[in-house]
C-alpha cells in the first residue's frame, strides 16, 4: 500500500467531529464580525481537516464535499496556495476511488498553483503533491515515472529536514521496489521509512510500512516474519479509525496465508475484509476478496463455493468496476478455479484476461530492464505466463 500525503487526525472520531463543529463555529463567528475574510480563511482550512477524516473513514462522497467548498472559498479568497491544497485533496480522492486519470489531472494543476505561490509555501506544497502524483504513476504502472516523483519528492524533504516527510517518500519508493520484485530492496526501504515515522510519532504512516513489510516477508517466505507486521499493522489502523487500510491488511494477510495453503487462516481473515469492504462500497476491494475466497474454498476441495465466489469477482469486474488491485491476479486466481471446476472454456478465457491484462501493463513500462523485472521477478506474474505459455492451468496444491 502506497502512502499518499494526506496527513489525518488521530484518535476517536466522535472527538475529532466535535472539535471540527468547534472550529466551524468560531470560523462562523469571525466571518460575521470584523474580519469575514479571516473567517472564511479559518472555515476553509477546516473544511480541508474535515475532508482529511472523511477521507480516512472511507467517506470519500462526503471528504469531496468538503475540498470542494473549500476551494471555493480560497479562490474567492485569490489564496493561489490554499486552493492548490483543495486541489491535491481531490486528487486524493479521485486517486482512491481508482480514477487515476483524474487524480492525475487534479495533481498537475495542483502543482502549477504552488509553483505559482509564495517561496514559503511552493517548496512544501510541490512536493507533497510529487508524492501523490508518483502514486498515480504507480496505480498506472508506469513505475519509472513515479520512481523519478518520489526521488525528487525525497531530495526536497531532506533539504527541508521534513523526517516525516522523507519517511513517508521511503515507503512509496518500497512500493515500487516490490512491484518490481525486488523484495529485499522493498523490505530496507520500509524498515527505514518505520524508523522515520516512528521517530516523529506518525501512527498512520507506521501502519502503513507495518502492512507493506508483512508483504514483503511474505514474498520473501518469512511468513511467520509477516504475520507479526500484519498483526501489528492490523492494530494500528483500527487505533487510527482507518477501516479501508484495515481491510486491506486483513486481504495482504489472506493472500500470504494463501501461500502457505492455509485456506482456513485465509477464510478467517477473507470474511471480515468482505464485511468491511461492503460497508464502505469499495468494490474494487470486494473483487480482490472474491477472489481470495475462491482459492480458499477450492483449497477446502469446496468446488460449489470456490465457482460462486469466482463468478462474484469475475462479474464486478465485467460490471466495470475500477481501480482492482493486481486485476492480472485476479483473473489468474480465478481461471485457477474455473479450470478445477472443470469449466475450461471459462478457465482459458480468463486466463487470456489475465495475461493481456499483465502485457498490457509491462507495455507502459519504457525501461526494458524494470519491464523485464515486473513480468518474471514478480511471482505471480511469472506463473501467469507460464501457464499462458504452456496452455497449463494446474490445481493449486491443497491445504
Amino acid at each position: 500500500m502506497a502512502r499518499f500525503e494526506a496527513l489525518g487526525l488521530e484518535g476517536r472520531r466522535d472527538e475529532q467531529r466535535a472539535e471540527l463543529e468547534t472550529l466551524f463555529a468560531l470560523a462562523d463567528t469571525a466571518a460575521k464580525g470584523a474580519e469575514p475574510k479571516s473567517g472564511a480563511g479559518w472555515r476553509a482550512r477546516t473544511l480541508i481537516a474535515q475532508s482529511t477524516l472523511e477521507w480516512m473513514l472511507g467517506n470519500y462522497a462526503a471528504a469531496e464535499a468538503a475540498v470542494l467548498e473549500a476551494q471555493a472559498i480560497y479562490r474567492d479568497l485569490g489564496d493561489i496556495a490554499g486552493e492548490a491544497v483543495a486541489l491535491r485533496r481531490l486528487g486524493d480522492v479521485a486517486a482512491i476511488r481508482g480514477d487515476y486519470s483524474q487524480a492525475g489531472h487534479y495533481y498537475q494543476i495542483a502543482l502549477a498553483r504552488f509553483r505559482q505561490s509564495g517561496p514559503a509555501d511552493e517548496r512544501q506544497g510541490e512536493v507533497r503533491t510529487l508524492n501523490n502524483l508518483g502514486i498515480v504513476y504507480w496505480g498506472m504502472g508506469d513505475y519509472g515515472a513515479a520512481y523519478k516523483c518520489f526521488t525528487e519528492a525525497l531530495a526536497i524533504w531532506r533539504d527541508l529536514g521534513d523526517v516525516q516527510g522523507q519517511g513517508i517518500t521511503l515507503g512509496n519508493l518500497g512500493q515500487i521496489a516490490g512491484e518490481l520484485g525486488h523484495y529485499e530492496q522493498a523490505r530496507d526501504y520500509y524498515l527505514q521509512a518505520l524508523a522515520l515515522l516512528q521517530a516523529v510519532g506518525d501512527r498512520h504512516g507506521q501502519a502503513i510500512d507495518l502492512l507493506n513489510l508483512g508483504a514483503a516477508y511474505g514474498y520473501l517466505e518469512d511468513y511467520t516474519t509477516a504475520m507479526t507486521y500484519y498483526a501489528q499493522a492490523r492494530d494500528l489502523f483500527r487505533a487510527v479509525g482507518d477501516r479501508q487500510s484495515e481491510g486491506a491488511t486483513l486481504t495482504y494477510c489472506a493472500y500470504t496465508y494463501l501461500a502457505q495453503g492455509a485456506a482456513q487462516q485465509a477464510m478467517a481473515c477473507l470474511e471480515p475484509a468482505l464485511a468491511i469492504f461492503t460497508e464502505l462500497q469499495q468494490r474494487q476491494w470486494q473483487v480482490r476478496v472474491h477472489a481470495g475466497l475462491a482459492m480458499a474454498h477450492l483449497y477446502l476441495s469446496q468446488l460449489p463455493q470456490a465457482w460462486q465466489a469466482a463468478q462474484a469477482a469475475l462479474a464486478e469486474v465485467a460490471a466495470g468496476v475500477q481501480g482492482v488491485e493486481s486485476l492480472a491476479e485476479v483473473y489468474f486466481r480465478c481461471a485457477q478455479v474455473l479450470a478445477a471446476c472443470g469449466a475450461s472454456d471459462e478457465a482459458w478465457d480468463a486466463l487470456d484476461r489475465a495475461h493481456k491484462r499483465l502485457m498490457t501493463q509491462a507495455d507502459r513500462i519504457p525501461d526494458p530492464d524494470l519491464r523485464h523485472d515486473f513480468l518474471h521477478r514478480v511471482h505471480v506474474h511469472a506463473e501467469i505466463i507460464q501457464a499462458y505459455e504452456t496452455h497449463s492451468l494446474k490445481p493449486p496444491p491443497r491445504e
